[in-house]
C-alpha cells in the first residue's frame, strides 16, 4: 500500500538498491496478497484503493507469491524465509518489531526512510 500512500515507486527504488551485478526475483507472500483481496473487498476510501493498487503492481510487475495462504502470521514466515534462506533473501518492511528481529538475526532489511524512499535499515 505504500506505492499510493506515500507515492512511492517501490520497483525504481529497489532496483535504486540492488546493483545492477545483482539478479533479483521478487516476490511476497501468499498471506499478504490475501489480505490486499480482503481490503480491497471490505475498506472504504484511501485504504480500498491503496489495496487495489497494490494487488495491480503484484500482478503488472511479476511479482512471484511464495508461502501458504493460510499463514496467521506473516511475521514468523517472513523471519523463517530470511533464515532459510540467508545471504540470498532481503526483507522489506516498515514493521518495526519486525525489522529489530530480522535485523538481529542477520537479515538484510530494506525499509521506507522519511515517508519519500527506500533504504537499507
Amino acid at each position: 500500500m505504500m506505492p499510493y500512500k506515500n507515492h512511492i515507486d517501490v520497483f525504481s527504488e529497489l532496483e535504486r538498491l540492488m546493483s545492477s551485478d545483482y539478479e533479483y526475483e521478487l516476490s511476497t507472500l501468499e498471506s499478504v496478497k490475501k489480505e490486499l483481496l480482503s481490503l480491497k473487498e471490505k475498506s472504504r476510501g484511501e485504504d480500498k484503493v491503496a489495496a487495489g493498487v497494490g494487488l495491480g503492481l503484484l500482478e503488472s510487475k511479476g511479482v512471484k507469491i511464495v508461502g501458504d495462504a493460510d499463514t496467521r502470521w506473516a511475521d514468523e514466515e517472513l523471519i523463517k524465509i530470511g533464515e532459510e534462506n540467508k545471504g540470498a533473501t532481503i526483507i522489506c518492511t516498515n514493521d518495526k518489531r519486525l525489522r529489530k528481529t530480522l535485523m538481529e538475526r542477520g537479515i538484510p532489511v530494506i525499509s521506507m526512510r522519511s515517508k519519500r524512499y527506500l533504504d537499507y535499515a
